[in-house]
C-alpha cells in the first residue's frame, strides 16, 4: 500500500553485526556438504536485504506525488479524490494513533516517532491536494495533532502542512 510505503522505515543494523558470517561444517555454499577446498563459510543472508529498496521506493513515490498536475489543471478527479485523498486522510488518522499513555512526547528516534516524522513529510508534499472535499476533516485530524505533546522536529512539519493548507483555502 503507498500510504504504508511513505512510512516506512529501514530498521538500522547493529555495527557489530554487520560481518557476520554462518558457519556450517562441511557446507559448501551449494547444499552439498563435505566438498573438499571449501571453507565451509558462507555469508549469512541480512533480513534487511530489502531495506534499502524500500527506501528508494518510498524516495521514487515522494518524487512521483510531488510532480503531479495541481488539482483542476490536467489531474484526473479520480486520481485526486480515489489516491491522493486517500492518502491524506489515511496518513493523518494514522498519526493521531497515541501509543503513548503517558502525556510525554514520542521517544527520539522511535518507531512511533519516525513514522509521524515520516507521515507528515510525505503530508507536506500532499498539500497542495487538500481540496475543499476534504478540508473540514483534514483540518480536525491536524488539530487533533497539534493538542499532542510531540516533538519540535515533528511540529515544525505539522505547522508547514497547515500553513500551506490554510494558503489554499
Amino acid at each position: 500500500d503507498i500510504a504504508d510505503l511513505l512510512l516506512y522505515k529501514e530498521s538500522k543494523i547493529e555495527q557489530s553485526s554487520v560481518h557476520q558470517e554462518l558457519n556450517v561444517a562441511g557446507w559448501d555454499g551449494t547444499g552439498v556438504g563435505g566438498i573438499e577446498g571449501t571453507s565451509g563459510k558462507q555469508d549469512m543472508p541480512s533480513p534487511l536485504d530489502d531495506s534499502n529498496d524500500k527506501s528508494i521506493v518510498r524516495g521514487f513515490i515522494l518524487l512521483f506525488l510531488s510532480k503531479l498536475p495541481n488539482p483542476g489543471e490536467e489531474l484526473h478527479k479520480d486520481v485526486l479524490t480515489r489516491l491522493l485523498h486517500f492518502i491524506i486522510l489515511r496518513l493523518l488518522k494514522r498519526v493521531n494513533i497515541v501509543t503513548n499513555n503517558r502525556g510525554s512526547s514520542v521517544m527520539t528516534g522511535s518507531a512511533e516517532y519516525c513514522e509521524k516524522i515520516r507521515a507528515w513529510q510525505a503530508l507536506c508534499i500532499l498539500s497542495r491536494f487538500v481540496t475543499t472535499e476534504i478540508a473540514s476533516d483534514v483540518c480536525k485530524l491536524t488539530f487533533t495533532s497539534m493538542s499532542q505533546n510531540l516533538h519540535g522536529q515533528i511540529r515544525y512539519f505539522i505547522e508547514i502542512f497547515t500553513i500551506q493548507c490554510a494558503r489554499l483555502h
